[in-house]
Protein backbone atom coordinates (compact mmCIF):
# COMPACT_ATOMS: atom_id res chain seq x y z
CA UNK A 1 0.00 0.00 0.00
CA UNK A 2 1.48 3.74 -1.02
CA UNK A 3 2.37 5.48 1.30
CA UNK A 4 0.23 9.24 0.99
CA UNK A 5 0.27 12.31 3.00
CA UNK A 6 -2.95 11.74 5.22
CA UNK A 7 -3.18 9.40 7.73
CA UNK A 8 -6.87 6.78 7.14
CA UNK A 9 -6.83 4.06 9.55
CA UNK A 10 -9.21 3.82 11.61
CA UNK A 11 -7.31 4.26 14.73
CA UNK A 12 -9.12 6.71 16.65
CA UNK A 13 -9.52 5.60 20.26
CA UNK A 14 -12.80 5.04 21.80
CA UNK A 15 -13.08 7.36 25.17
CA UNK A 16 -15.08 6.36 28.06
CA UNK A 17 -18.48 7.98 29.21
CA UNK A 18 -18.63 11.49 30.03
CA UNK A 19 -21.41 11.05 32.40
CA UNK A 20 -19.22 11.27 35.31
CA UNK A 21 -18.48 14.70 37.19
CA UNK A 22 -20.08 18.04 37.82
CA UNK A 23 -21.35 20.64 34.92
CA UNK A 24 -17.89 22.09 33.54
CA UNK A 25 -18.14 25.89 33.23
CA UNK A 26 -18.39 27.92 30.11
CA UNK A 27 -14.87 29.74 29.70
CA UNK A 28 -15.07 33.34 29.52
CA UNK A 29 -11.90 34.42 28.07
CA UNK A 30 -11.16 36.79 25.28
CA UNK A 31 -9.09 35.41 22.58
CA UNK A 32 -6.17 38.05 21.26
CA UNK A 33 -3.84 35.72 19.85
CA UNK A 34 -3.11 35.18 15.93
CA UNK A 35 -6.87 34.73 14.02
CA UNK A 36 -7.55 32.21 11.18
CA UNK A 37 -7.16 35.24 8.28
CA UNK A 38 -3.49 35.85 9.54
CA UNK A 39 -2.15 31.93 9.18
CA UNK A 40 -0.25 31.53 5.78
CA UNK A 41 0.46 27.58 5.82
CA UNK A 42 1.31 26.77 2.38
CA UNK A 43 2.59 22.94 3.61
CA UNK A 44 0.85 20.57 5.41
CA UNK A 45 3.94 20.38 7.47
CA UNK A 46 5.86 22.25 9.41
CA UNK A 47 9.97 21.70 10.38
CA UNK A 48 11.76 21.66 13.45
CA UNK A 49 15.18 22.20 13.93
CA UNK A 50 17.19 21.89 17.63
CA UNK A 51 20.51 20.98 18.97
CA UNK A 52 19.15 17.23 18.99
CA UNK A 53 16.32 17.33 16.89
CA UNK A 54 15.60 17.71 13.28
CA UNK A 55 11.80 16.68 13.17
CA UNK A 56 8.62 17.00 10.77
CA UNK A 57 5.63 18.04 12.28
CA UNK A 58 2.22 16.60 9.80
CA UNK A 59 -0.29 19.52 10.57
CA UNK A 60 -2.52 16.74 10.27
CA UNK A 61 -3.51 15.97 13.76
CA UNK A 62 -0.13 17.65 14.50
CA UNK A 63 1.87 14.29 14.00
CA UNK A 64 5.72 14.09 14.76
CA UNK A 65 5.82 11.92 11.75
CA UNK A 66 9.70 12.24 11.60
CA UNK A 67 12.28 12.89 14.39
CA UNK A 68 15.72 12.04 13.79
CA UNK A 69 18.50 12.29 16.45
CA UNK A 70 21.03 15.18 15.80
CA UNK A 71 23.80 13.97 17.93
CA UNK A 72 23.75 10.22 17.26
CA UNK A 73 25.14 8.67 13.47
CA UNK A 74 23.82 5.49 12.25
CA UNK A 75 27.25 4.81 10.95
CA UNK A 76 29.94 6.00 13.02
CA UNK A 77 32.00 6.41 9.21
CA UNK A 78 29.36 8.41 8.19
CA UNK A 79 28.63 11.57 9.58
CA UNK A 80 25.42 13.08 7.47
CA UNK A 81 23.17 9.61 8.53
CA UNK A 82 21.61 9.89 11.85
CA UNK A 83 19.17 7.64 13.97
CA UNK A 84 16.07 8.34 13.11
CA UNK A 85 13.45 7.48 15.88
CA UNK A 86 10.29 8.26 14.05
CA UNK A 87 9.73 7.97 10.50
CA UNK A 88 6.99 7.49 8.09
CA UNK A 89 7.72 5.98 4.47
CA UNK A 90 7.02 3.02 2.44
CA UNK A 91 9.49 0.89 4.59
CA UNK A 92 8.40 2.71 8.26
CA UNK A 93 5.71 3.73 10.17
CA UNK A 94 6.70 5.29 13.47
CA UNK A 95 4.25 7.72 14.44
CA UNK A 96 3.57 10.39 17.98
CA UNK A 97 -0.20 10.94 17.58
CA UNK A 98 -2.54 12.79 19.81
CA UNK A 99 -5.92 14.67 20.00
CA UNK A 100 -8.94 15.66 21.74
CA UNK A 101 -12.34 14.17 21.79
CA UNK A 102 -15.85 15.37 23.03
CA UNK A 103 -19.44 13.76 22.87
CA UNK A 104 -19.73 14.71 19.37
CA UNK A 105 -16.72 13.15 17.21
CA UNK A 106 -16.51 16.46 15.48
CA UNK A 107 -16.42 18.76 18.44
CA UNK A 108 -12.51 18.62 19.16
CA UNK A 109 -9.81 18.13 16.56
CA UNK A 110 -8.43 14.71 16.71
CA UNK A 111 -5.43 12.96 14.95
CA UNK A 112 -7.32 13.49 11.57
CA UNK A 113 -7.98 17.08 11.80
CA UNK A 114 -5.86 19.84 10.13
CA UNK A 115 -4.39 22.45 12.21
CA UNK A 116 -2.80 25.61 10.91
CA UNK A 117 0.52 27.49 12.03
CA UNK A 118 2.48 31.03 11.60
CA UNK A 119 5.10 29.77 10.04
CA UNK A 120 6.31 26.42 8.49
CA UNK A 121 9.48 26.67 9.70
CA UNK A 122 10.91 26.28 13.59
CA UNK A 123 14.58 26.83 14.55
CA UNK A 124 16.06 27.02 18.16
CA UNK A 125 17.88 29.45 18.21
CA UNK A 126 21.42 30.23 20.01
CA UNK A 127 20.17 32.86 22.53
CA UNK A 128 17.12 30.60 23.50
CA UNK A 129 16.30 27.74 25.46
CA UNK A 130 13.06 26.64 24.84
CA UNK A 131 11.30 26.71 20.87
CA UNK A 132 7.68 26.38 21.41
CA UNK A 133 6.20 25.21 17.56
CA UNK A 134 1.83 26.65 17.96
CA UNK A 135 -0.70 25.19 16.00
CA UNK A 136 -4.42 26.15 15.87
CA UNK A 137 -8.03 24.53 14.85
CA UNK A 138 -10.87 26.55 15.40
CA UNK A 139 -14.33 25.55 14.74
CA UNK A 140 -17.22 27.74 13.98
CA UNK A 141 -16.11 30.73 15.70
CA UNK A 142 -17.01 29.51 19.10
CA UNK A 143 -14.25 26.86 19.53
CA UNK A 144 -10.09 27.24 19.16
CA UNK A 145 -7.59 24.70 20.26
CA UNK A 146 -3.64 25.38 20.43
CA UNK A 147 -1.94 22.05 20.25
CA UNK A 148 1.79 23.36 21.42
CA UNK A 149 4.48 21.56 20.92
CA UNK A 150 7.71 22.66 23.52
CA UNK A 151 11.48 21.37 22.54
CA UNK A 152 14.06 22.67 25.60
CA UNK A 153 18.15 22.82 25.17
CA UNK A 154 19.56 19.68 25.88
CA UNK A 155 16.46 17.75 26.43
CA UNK A 156 15.34 14.68 24.77
CA UNK A 157 11.91 15.52 26.42
CA UNK A 158 9.52 16.56 23.98
CA UNK A 159 6.26 18.35 25.82
CA UNK A 160 2.53 18.52 23.80
CA UNK A 161 0.52 21.10 25.36
CA UNK A 162 -3.36 21.81 24.59
CA UNK A 163 -5.60 24.53 25.44
CA UNK A 164 -9.00 25.07 24.94
CA UNK A 165 -10.94 28.60 24.30
CA UNK A 166 -14.90 27.94 24.49
CA UNK A 167 -16.89 30.94 23.58
CA UNK A 168 -20.01 29.43 23.25
CA UNK A 169 -22.61 29.60 25.37
CA UNK A 170 -23.16 25.99 26.02
CA UNK A 171 -20.36 24.20 28.47
CA UNK A 172 -18.23 21.17 27.01
CA UNK A 173 -16.54 18.00 28.18
CA UNK A 174 -13.79 16.81 26.21
CA UNK A 175 -11.22 14.08 26.72
CA UNK A 176 -7.22 13.94 25.64
CA UNK A 177 -5.45 10.81 24.38
CA UNK A 178 -1.94 9.74 23.06
CA UNK A 179 -0.59 6.94 21.08
CA UNK A 180 2.32 5.54 19.38
CA UNK A 181 1.72 3.79 15.68
CA UNK A 182 3.75 1.74 14.38
CA UNK A 183 4.27 -0.46 11.71
CA UNK A 184 5.51 -4.42 12.66
CA UNK A 185 9.34 -4.19 12.44
CA UNK A 186 11.87 -7.34 13.55
CA UNK A 187 13.55 -6.59 16.64
CA UNK A 188 16.20 -8.77 16.70
CA UNK A 189 19.36 -8.50 14.96
CA UNK A 190 22.10 -10.59 14.75
CA UNK A 191 22.38 -12.35 18.62
CA UNK A 192 20.39 -10.05 20.66
CA UNK A 193 17.40 -7.88 20.84
CA UNK A 194 17.26 -4.28 20.15
CA UNK A 195 14.65 -1.89 20.60
CA UNK A 196 14.35 1.51 18.60
CA UNK A 197 11.47 3.85 19.91
CA UNK A 198 9.95 6.99 22.21
CA UNK A 199 8.87 6.80 25.84
CA UNK A 200 5.27 8.19 26.45
CA UNK A 201 4.31 10.02 29.34
CA UNK A 202 0.87 11.53 30.37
Amino acid sequence: TAINDTYELPDLPKVASFETGGELPKIEQNIDEIEPSQLETKSKRAYVSTDLFSATVNLQGGTLEKVILNKYLLDSKNENVKVELLGFNQDKVYLYQGGLQGQDESEFPSHFDYYETEFENYQLLPSKDTLTVPMFWYRDGNMKVTKTLVFRRDDYRIDVNYEVHNLGQTSVRVNHYEQLKRNEMPSRQGMIYTFSGAALST
